[in-house]
C-alpha cells in the first residue's frame, strides 16, 4: 500500500465480502467519504483483502481500518474499535493529526 504523496491523510478499510460486520460499517465508510470529498487532505478507501495482496501491514481480522498520516515516517494507525459512527471515524483522524478545515466544520455543524 503506498502513501499519498500529496500531503492527504489516508484511511483504509480493509474488509472481506463475505464479513458481516464489514458489510454494516461499509455505508459510514461511504458516508465518511462523501462528507469529505471536498477535502484534498483526506482519502477515505476500502479495500478488498481478500482479493489483495496487503503486503506489510497486518490484517488479522475484517474490518480493519488504519489511517496512514501523511508528512509521518511512523506507521499506520489502527482503528482499535469503539463506535462505527462517522462521528467516531472523525474523533479517530482529529485524534491521530488530521485537521478538518473551517468550511468543514461548520458543515458539519448545521
Amino acid at each position: 500500500l503506498a502513501r499519498a504523496d500529496r500531503g492527504a491523510d489516508v484511511l483504509v478499510a480493509f474488509y472481506a465480502p463475505w464479513c458481516g460486520h464489514c458489510k454494516a460499517i461499509a455505508p459510514v465508510i461511504a458516508a465518511l467519504a462523501a462528507k469529505h470529498s471536498a477535502d484534498a487532505r483526506l482519502v477515505v478507501a476500502a479495500l478488498d483483502a481478500t482479493a489483495n495482496d496487503v503486503v506489510g501491514h497486518a490484517v488479522a481480522s475484517f474490518p480493519t481500518l488504519k489511517l496512514f498520516p501523511a508528512g509521518t515516517s511512523d506507521g499506520p494507525v489502527t482503528y482499535l474499535g469503539g463506535e462505527r459512527t462517522v462521528e467516531a471515524l472523525e474523533e479517530f483522524l482529529s485524534a491521530n493529526g488530521h485537521e478538518f478545515s473551517a468550511a468543514e466544520a461548520t458543515r458539519a455543524e448545521l
